[in-house]
């Protein structure tokens, strides 16, 4: 079976990612990174880990060329993510089972505002209100286990 050297991928990126502050980190989607190289192998299909092997790289290529004085920001993770990241996430999605990476906030608003509503609108089926909160529930579990596994991906992770 075609093997990609997910090592030498980790080594180029931890380089380039030297001269960057962490706090930076965000805006170019590291984890995400991480996790893609972590289970690039794991890709059945030569063509799509072919696919995959080529955003990664042209990815780390951006990061290595961004110049000191260069601001990232997050017009350029905008750039990366619609660039590189979506084409990245179907695949990982359909063939990997990957979650898509919410940030803790987004999670917490889409819980209240789902709970809310339910609270607001459809109270009077108290079926419904409990259903509601199990499914957070389960999606909340789901990214925890998601995320223990390195099996996440997504913007700003």
């Amino acid at each position: 079976m075609y093997k990609v050297n997910s090592e030498e991928l980790r080594s180029e990126l931890n380089f380039c990612l030297e001269k960057i502050s962490s706090d930076k980190w965000k805006y170019l989607h590291v984890l995400s990174i991480y996790n893609c190289i972590k289970h690039i192998n794991s890709i059945k299909s030569k063509m799509e880990k072919d696919e995959c092997y080529h955003l990664i790289k042209d990815i780390i290529r951006e990061i290595q060329s961004i110049e000191s004085d260069f601001e990232i920001d997050i017009a350029f993770s905008n750039h990366l993510y619609n660039t590189y990241f979506i084409a990245l996430q179907n695949i990982y999605q359909k063939r990997l089972n990957f979650e898509i990476a919410f940030s803790f906030r987004f999670g917490l608003l889409f819980m209240l505002l789902f709970i809310l509503i339910e609270i607001f609108l459809f109270f009077w089926i108290k079926p419904l209100f409990y259903l509601a909160i199990l499914i957070t529930i389960c999606w909340v579990i789901n990214v925890i286990i998601k995320k223990k596994k390195h099996k996440l991906i997504g913007y700003g992770y």
